[in-house]
């Protein structure tokens, strides 16, 4: 018998994501539609636990008798088929055989062709405490009520209260004309003149008379919020408000009876400004809708270990820990086990082991730490579970990316300690709390948005001018610590320059400057104490403080000049080379002619032995030629090499060389010149060099040979020292009486190819060499003529060499 290879692996794939179906950690069912109904088709283990493991029986009935008793269920089935689309419902559900009812929401999707797959979350727990929460609401709703009532009784404190209250407080006759308001009121809408406002009436605002008379009437307090136009206010003279047009007013009036029991004698309004908070609510709605759309749309990572190899991991999983698919595929087990925290490799290692061995007293859901590729703590919801695959026991785990739940528990834990503070403290601490509660959330709103980068808050000291001289460190974040190489506690409470060890401390200026301005700026730094760059983004929320935000760019700018070095030294290769080009093609061309036209003079002469004294003259030109081209060749690759890498210096004796190339000129050119004196105060001057600055001399000496036009060559060289930005210099001048440089032609008597006298004696490296070889010590030369004014009396070439 034989087995289709193909339909049998297609069977055992079956089977494999049917069983990772069955163990998806959300509950699923889907519908199947035939003919006008629909049939329930399926569901997983998480849906059967859900409804109370009660769903056996109901694989194949139709959704008219399991929903008979609920239409608006089957309308979502037969909507979500007739248009193609998802829908979503939140609704309390009571599952048959159940007494709790359960806040569920469900999320429904058409399948091709004729599938409807329902997934659903059991969101009691967040609807209980929304419930909670009500209640809190209602008991500081009853406490306000209660103060309310305390503060009638106390008649007598009430003017002063009245005026130093925080809050903007207006206060009525029975009338509802307004007699008296405080200094925050005045503040709040920009009262310039009291008296012109004195015939305000209450009851002529119509929402008062058409939603509350009959409340303040029967002496209730009620509370509202409204949205207040100030553009009216503007327009008159006796106002000028500093807020924007529209502003947001929680409003609270109570009807007070200041003169007997039975009747009420005056209306008390609070106010308060809740703009900010109107603002902040909306964006935290945004933000919770934002969450809410990705936590329905995301996805479950998944991956597969089966024989200490990674047999199957999907695309959500590599996301989830920053890594690309094909990197986790690669891994071995030991990799998996390093993508888990240190803290939690123990317990997640006893699992495995113990499911391997068919110990089930483990649970299959549960909750831990991974390390992303970036290093970075990600909180994940696990399930795992062993199965086979390929026929083969193998360990199936998924996982979910709960940071955000993490984060959302923390906040809620948070936010409910805060709201029990404020009821225990609101009768004299309103005031000082909502100042912290504003600077806490400033700082730790900016903390979690940029925690994955250094952070530290800090507070500028001034002198009695009033100047920046350094600024405190108040607080710092992890990051801080691992970018800077500081401990907190070393540095918190601590003077910059303390710290760092500089005084002033680095950029306090601009530091001073975005504290004073509140402008926020960003700049890229090189930090001396710590030898590293950062781009830092500082800004500030009050004046005299501000924060700072900064990332390591060291390698970045490393980088960068590693970059540039190779562009430079690029373009000097391609500039050396064709130099290098031209520079043979014409002078060894010029060589090799003369050497050249000089054979053939030889023999045409040759059969007169009569002319034999020329036949030796003839000689010696193409000796020379031989030596200058040998000697071109020879500065080339001296130039070379000074291009390429760095000449190592050391202490050389300027003297000595000086001697030895004077004494290699006289035997070069015996008899040619008279004289060559050395004015000198020091017998031995030591110069940082190397085997180079005999060259230097070499050219100068022979240059000065060579460009003469007198019958009588006299060089005298001058020996002295120089200081020159507080560095010590040998300096050397060369002076000669020959035929001189045109000022024009000095300005290039140093660059690459540069004639000084006949075109017919070549390109010439001689001082182009000299040049480089000088600036490679860190020292300079220039050239000027021995008598002002006059270059035909000679040259004077001026150097200077740093000591050793």
């Amino acid at each position: 018998m034989t087995i289709d290879k193909n339909e049998h692996n297609k069977a055992i794939k079956k089977e494999n994501f049917k069983a990772m179906f069955e163990d998806l950690p959300v509950p699923i069912h889907y519908w199947k539609k035939i003919g006008d109904d629909f049939i329930f088709w399926g569901y997983n283990r998480a849906n059967d636990e859900l409804a109370g493991n009660i769903l056996e029986g109901s694989v194949g009935k139709k959704a008219s008798v399991i929903h008979r008793d609920e239409p608006h269920l089957l309308d979502l089935l037969k909507k979500s088929y007739e248009e193609r689309k998802e829908l979503f419902l939140e609704t309390r559900y009571q599952f048959r055989g159940s007494e709790q009812k359960k806040f569920l929401r469900a999320h429904y999707k058409f399948i091709p062709p004729n599938y409807i797959i329902v997934a659903t979350q059991d969101i009691t727990k967040e609807k209980i405490f929304e419930e909670k929460l009500k209640e809190l609401t209602t008991t500081l709703e009853q406490k306000v009520e209660k103060r309310t009532k305390e503060l009638d009784q106390a008649k007598k404190k009430f003017k002063g209260l009245f005026m130093r209250s925080p809050f903007p407080i207006i206060l009525f006759n029975k009338e509802g004309i307004l007699i008296d308001l405080n200094e925050a009121t005045i503040e709040l809408f920009g009262v310039k003149d009291k008296g012109k406002i004195s015939e305000y009436n209450l009851f002529d605002v119509q929402d008062v008379l058409d939603k509350f008379r009959k409340k303040l009437d029967q002496g209730q307090t009620f509370r509202t919020t409204i949205k207040y136009n100030l553009r009216k206010l503007r327009a008159s003279s006796s106002y000028q408000p500093k807020f924007d047009d529209e502003i947001f007013l929680d409003i609270q009036i109570t009807p007070l009876k200041l003169n007997s029991e039975s009747s009420i004698s005056h209306y008390l309004m609070h106010l308060q400004n809740i703009t900010e908070q109107i603002r902040i609510k909306r964006k935290l709605r945004e933000k919770e809708r934002n969450f809410r759309a990705m936590a329905e749309q995301a996805l479950i990572g998944i991956i597969i270990i089966q024989n200490n190899k990674i047999q199957f991991v999907n695309e959500i999983f590599a996301q989830i820990l920053g890594y690309e698919r094909d990197e986790i595929q690669s891994w071995r087990i030991e990799d998996f086990i390093e993508a888990i925290h240190p803290d939690d490799r123990e317990m997640i290692l006893n699992y495995v082991r113990k499911r391997q061995e068919g110990i089930n007293d483990i649970p299959n859901r549960y909750e831990t730490r991974a390390l992303a590729k970036s290093g970075e703590v990600i909180w994940v919801e696990n399930f795992a579970k062993s199965i086979r695959y390929d026929g083969e026991p193998a360990d199936l785990v998924f996982i979910s990316d709960i940071s955000s739940r993490k984060k959302a528990e923390k906040d809620l834990k948070e936010h409910q300690e805060e709201l029990n503070a404020l009821i225990e403290d609101l009768e004299d601490k309103v005031e000082e709390r909502t100042r912290k509660f504003r600077d806490s959330e400033k700082k730790y709103r900016s903390l979690y948005n940029n925690a994955i980068e250094g952070l530290a808050f800090h507070e500028i000291i001034y002198n009695s001018n009033n100047n920046p001289v350094d600024y405190i460190i108040r607080d710092v974040n992890p990051a801080f610590e691992q970018l800077t190489n500081k401990k907190k506690k070393y540095v918190i409470n601590r003077s910059a320059s303390e710290v760092y060890g500089i005084s002033p401390p680095p950029l306090l200026e601009t530091y001073g400057k975005v504290a004073e301005t509140l402008k926020s700026k960003q700049i890229e730094y090189y930090f001396l104490p710590l030898k590293k760059f950062f781009r830092i983004s500082v800004f500030s929320f009050e004046k005299g403080t501000f924060v700072t935000l900064f990332d390591d760019i060291t390698e970045k700018k490393k980088a960068e000049n590693k970059l540039e070095q190779s562009e430079r030294k690029y373009k000097r290769a391609y500039n050396r080379a064709n130099f290098y080009k031209d520079l043979f093609a014409h002078d060894i061309n010029n060589f090799l002619q003369n050497i050249h036209s000089a054979s053939e003079l030889i023999a045409m002469e040759l059969s007169d032995i009569k002319e034999k004294e020329y036949v030796d003259e003839w000689i010696n030109i193409m000796q020379d030629q031989i030596n200058k081209a040998a000697k071109l060749i020879n500065n080339v690759q001296k130039i070379s090499d000074l291009e390429e890498s760095d000449k190592v210096l050391q202490d050389v004796d300027l003297c000595r060389v000086l001697n030895k190339s004077i004494d290699s000129l006289r035997s070069m050119y015996e008899g040619s010149l008279s004289e060559i004196m050395i004015d000198s105060s020091e017998e031995q001057v030591c110069v940082k060099a190397n085997d180079l600055l005999e060259d230097v001399f070499d050219n100068l000496l022979i240059n000065a040979i060579k460009h003469s036009d007198r019958d009588l060559t006299r060089i005298k060289i001058q020996i002295s020292r120089e200081i020159l930005n507080d560095k010590e210099f040998v300096k050397l001048s060369f002076i000669d009486n020959g035929k001189g440089i045109k000022d024009l032609r000095k300005e290039n008597i140093f660059q690459k190819g540069y004639e000084r006298g006949d075109a017919k004696q070549g390109m010439g490296l001689g001082l182009y060499l000299v040049d480089k070889i000088i600036k490679s010590y860190g020292g300079k030369i220039w050239v000027k003529n021995r008598v002002k004014g006059d270059y035909s009396k000679g040259t004077k070439f001026i150097m200077l060499i740093p000591t050793s």
